[in-house]
């Protein structure tokens, strides 16, 4: 018969360490079979001052022969439960003591339901069925609890901060082994790699694998791979539909702002029902900090999904992406530097390019010289500090057949519109020289956060996952890849100093980062107000936006929706002085 223990009572005799976890984790509502040994679930309540950031941690423990059912919970916090003997402060935690292991897992199995199916229910919102709270008959939301997903964890006891789960993320395959030579070779040298390469690539991966895990300490969890894409596939683009729907409902007034119509939007946003509960089924799936301060409204538009910062939490969700592919990627200081494959962990090829140098000295004096000075919040002086070149073959052609494909559909024809704040010639075009005039290509520049950089290049920059019709912060003129021809445009998406579309992310000991990239500019669309474009108007190669037609704009800005209309040509590390 089953014994249960007092409340924060450790079985006599018994060290912490000595509880083993018998089962693999739970992955989904109700998933608490006989195979299943630990479960962790968060409050699908997130936002409500009597639930908001709890968590129910539960698990199958033996222990010396002796079997057991271990339950913890408390409010979502970084640290580990047991860093030693004694728990941490503020959590709360109940054993139970079982005669044989059927009735641990029987007991494990109905404490776990009670706090999860029987708390939830499905709800219809647009296309797909989510989970949420059943309300009460004062119509209260119940206590209910999500299954999370965990790559790791820091919850419950010390054997739970050893089980990983690495559902989703996709291996490198080894590589063939060759067969012997019937004489013995001299082995081929490894390729040798700029120092300044070297660094940047220890910096990029392991400055986005810290900012994930600090983020990860602030909630005690790191979500799996699986349940990253879901959120980042399924539940975003639900939230973009539903915002999309509260826009369409409301139109802009006659002769209200931009800025006014944008403020009466999220005002609907963060109190509409169904965004609330996408968002607190997002907060409960993914390690997201909820915050304890600030008025109802300011907590309202800091966590729950609305066009202000669903574009900050998708990068987010891409860095945290990027940690997990990289998470046996480590560093020995004591090693070569040569030791660390750049190519491999970046997914790119990297070239520092020596600042005295011809070609430096010439991008260097393009850099700084793209910018109309509009942006006076910057106050400082440029300084860069490093250039890389970037070639990626098996992305680059892309680039290549999209240039001959536009330019063949505009020969002959007279485009009136080219980029602004160009360099007068460009001797780096030979590949695509002979079409890059008929499809107007041109020197774009993309701002991002230092964590975003090594996901980009890794993978490639992508199209916001979006809807038609989502008019979101950061994305005035539809749902494609921005480009700016202005620096001081592009600064402030970078999340170093004061820039404002972004904040955090930074990578100590480095300066922010922006890409040059070869862009497809076409015959384009000249936008004459703010749109949520998800592609190109028929006859039109891209969309753009100039102040000359936007009087709200200060810089131009360059919207393309097919990720192959681009290429990466250059990385510049900069600082303000």
């Amino acid at each position: 018969m089953a014994v249960k223990f007092a409340r924060k009572q450790i079985p006599a005799g018994f060290a912490p360490s000595e509880f083993i976890y018998k089962g693999r984790p739970a992955k989904d509502q109700g998933d608490f079979a006989d195979d299943v040994g630990i479960a962790d679930m968060a409050s699908v309540n997130q936002f409500e001052d009597r639930n908001s950031s709890k968590y129910y941690h539960a698990g199958v423990l033996e222990a010396r022969g002796t079997w057991f059912v271990y339950t913890e919970w408390g409010r979502i916090s970084g640290g580990k439960s047991w860093p030693g003997n004694s728990p941490k402060g503020g959590m709360d935690f109940m054993f139970t003591k079982c005669s044989t292991e059927a009735e641990a897992r029987s007991a494990f199995a109905k404490q776990c339901r009670s706090k999860n199916l029987a708390r939830l229910t499905q709800k219809q919102v647009g296309s797909k069925t989510i989970w949420v709270a059943k309300v009460d008959k004062s119509g209260k939301s119940k206590d209910a609890y999500i299954v999370q997903s965990l790559a790791a964890r820091e919850r419950g006891l010390p054997d739970a901060y050893s089980i990983k789960d690495d559902s989703g993320v996709v291996k490198a395959k080894p590589a063939a082994k060759r067969a012997a030579a019937k004489k013995a070779r001299k082995p081929k040298p490894g390729k040798n790699f700029q120092p300044q390469v070297v660094a940047l690539a220890k910096d990029l991966v392991g400055g986005t694998r810290d900012y994930a895990r600090a983020a990860a300490q602030a909630t005690g969890i790191i979500p799996t791979m699986d349940s990253i894409t879901e959120v980042r596939d399924e539940f975003l683009p639900l939230a973009m539909q539903r915002i999309a729907d509260v826009a369409s409902a409301n139109p802009q007034r006659k002769r209200e702002s931009q800025d006014a119509w944008d403020r009466r939007l999220l005002d609907l946003q963060i109190s509409d029902d169904k965004l609330v509960d996408i968002s607190k089924l997002v907060a409960a799936l993914v390690p997201r900090v909820i915050p304890l301060r600030g008025t109802p409204r300011q907590r309202a538009a800091a966590t729950i999904l609305s066009s202000d910062n669903i574009l900050s939490i998708q990068n987010d969700l891409d860095a945290f992406a990027s940690s997990l592919q990289n998470e046996d990627f480590s560093v020995d200081d004591k090693k070569a530097v040569d030791d660390v494959d750049p190519d491999r962990v970046l997914n790119a090829q990297l070239s520092w390019i020596d600042p005295r140098s011809t070609k430096g000295k010439w991008l260097a004096s393009v850099y700084a010289g793209m910018t109309n000075n509009r942006h006076n919040y910057i106050r400082g002086k440029l300084v860069i500090k490093n250039i890389f070149e970037v070639q990626r073959p098996d992305r680059d052609h892309r680039f290549v057949d999209a240039v001959a494909k536009v330019a063949k559909s505009n020969h002959g024809k007279k485009i009136k519109e080219q980029a602004r704040l160009q360099p007068t010639r460009r001797s780096d075009l030979v590949d695509i020289q002979q079409h890059a005039a008929d499809a107007n290509v041109f020197l774009g520049i993309h701002g991002t956060r230092a964590v975003n950089i090594h996901p980009i290049l890794s993978g490639d920059l992508r199209l916001p996952r979006s809807l038609p019709g989502a008019q979101i912060t950061g994305a005035a003129f539809g749902h494609g890849i921005y480009f700016a021809t202005d620096w001081r445009k592009s600064y402030g998406y970078t999340g170093h100093g004061n820039s404002y579309w972004a904040s955090g992310g930074n990578i100590r000991g480095r300066g922010f980062f922006m890409f040059l990239s070869d862009v497809i500019m076409g015959d384009a669309y000249m936008a004459r107000s703010c749109g949520s474009w998800s592609s190109p108007p028929k006859g039109k190669d891209s969309v753009a936006a100039y102040d000359k037609y936007v009087s709200s704009l200060a810089n131009d800005e360059h919207i393309i929706f097919d990720p192959s209309y681009q290429r990466i040509r250059y990385v510049v590390e900069a600082s303000i002085g």
